[in-house]
């Protein structure tokens, strides 16, 4: 991304993010109600972003049209994950895993607190059943947002990942897995194997494709 700009918009996160502080700035220095909603609005875009990309990179480019397709509707990431699974609790321990016996900058996303942020920033985006005391810049509702706000930042910064350029998103092709990968995924989503088995068993895969390599 070029340098800043607040007039020119980059369909990005790292704009969204940084959109965002500036607009909390602005929101502080004017008192500015409609600067702390638009704040909200950029941070709950950037999380269904990195939800949609994370998704996108757990499958071949082939599939991204019918993915994106899938995901515009309502809850659309929603729905494309119930399928892929692929940012769910296990399938995201197993990625994290992956990256450290592969020596990958990789940490586990955790999905459940990315929607419950989404909800949090949501009160201030869908605020039609506030009354007008509400929604006035010292009001205590409006106040309780700054806290979300960091939250949410902090959040979105933790799961984006420096390729020494520039901050990404990162997942594995589920479906190019090897057969043994696949077949060890399997068996941590059953519970037949605990976390540290399922670290052994990954280096072993790795060693063993190595060897045969």
């Amino acid at each position: 991304m070029e340098q800043y700009k607040s007039s020119q918009r980059y369909h990005e996160v790292v704009w969204m993010l940084i959109h965002s502080e500036d607009l909390e700035n602005k929101a502080i220095r004017q008192k500015d109600t409609s600067k702390i909603i638009y704040c909200c609005l950029e941070l709950r875009n950037a999380l269904e972003m990195i939800d949609f990309h994370l998704l996108l990179a757990s499958v071949p480019n082939s599939e991204h049209h019918q993915i994106a397709e899938t995901a515009k509707p309502y809850h659309g990431n929603d729905k494309v994950n119930k399928t892929l699974k692929s940012l769910s609790f296990k399938t995201q321990v197993f990625y994290e895993c992956v990256c450290d016996q592969i020596g990958l900058s990789g940490t586990f996303f955790n999905y459940k607190k990315s929607n419950f942020l989404k909800s949090e920033l949501s009160q201030y985006i869908h605020t039609y059943t506030r009354v007008p005391k509400e929604m006035k810049f010292d009001s205590p509702f409006i106040k309780a947002a700054f806290p979300i706000i960091k939250e949410a930042r902090e959040f979105i910064r933790k799961s984006l990942i420096s390729d020494g350029e520039n901050l990404i998103v990162q997942n594995i092709d589920y479906t190019n897995l090897s057969i043994e990968d696949q077949a060890l995924l399997q068996d941590w989503k059953e519970d037949k194997i605990d976390e540290e088995t399922l670290k052994m068993r990954i280096s072993e895969n790795i060693a063993k494709r190595k060897n045969n390599n």
